[in-house]
């Protein structure tokens, strides 16, 4: 990802890069290094698949995600299908969620975290950058509020609940996010 502070909008815009082997949820983990390592041309830019973040000045928190039906995708058995996601964060909170929807009929295809936001607390009072950098952290949150607030350790609860709301299943889940200087 890349970041970019849009003065015009207000906005900090996130620009995804994809792994142009194609999106696989059950991939293994990849060293942080080993991904930083890898040659422009094994990623994808898809520009309609952007996130956005605005900062909410009265609940002190950021908010964003992509804009509503603009992340499409051909799908080789939903096709086509389209991707939302929103987060929110805070100083204390991590929250987001991420489904894709098939455009045919409007059915959920699939989804990370169900109908419900996934919901992750910050573990560590104060991150460490990935290679104990610790010069360009005010630098960092000068000019990447949005990133440098995301890294941490981060903990929850994975909570899948029905249409109706009733709570289908629940298991623990941490999201480990460290930024390292290339």
């Amino acid at each position: 990802m890349t970041l970019e502070w849009v003065e015009a909008s207000q906005e900090t815009h996130v620009n995804q890069q994809f792994f142009k082997s194609g999106p696989a949820y059950n991939r293994a983990l990849l060293d942080l290094y080993a991904v930083a390592a890898m040659s422009a041309d094994q990623f994808e830019h898809i520009a309609r698949c952007n996130l956005f973040f605005t900062w909410n000045e009265n609940l002190e928190r950021f908010e964003g995600g992509m804009r509503k039906h603009e992340c499409t995708y051909e799908h080789e058995v939903s096709s086509p299908v389209y991707a939302e996601f929103d987060m929110i964060l805070d100083k204390h909170r991590m929250k987001y969620r991420d489904r894709s929807i098939k455009q045919l009929d409007g059915a959920i295809r699939g989804e990370i975290d169900g109908f419900s936001w996934l919901i992750f607390d910050r573990l560590s009072k104060e991150p460490v950058l990935a290679n104990g950098d610790r010069n360009s952290r005010e630098e960092l949150m000068r000019s990447m509020p949005i990133s440098g607030s995301m890294e941490g350790t981060w903990l929850g609860e994975f909570t899948r609940v029905d249409t109706e709301g009733t709570i289908l299943e629940k298991f623990p889940t941490k999201i480990v996010a460290s930024i390292c200087r290339m």
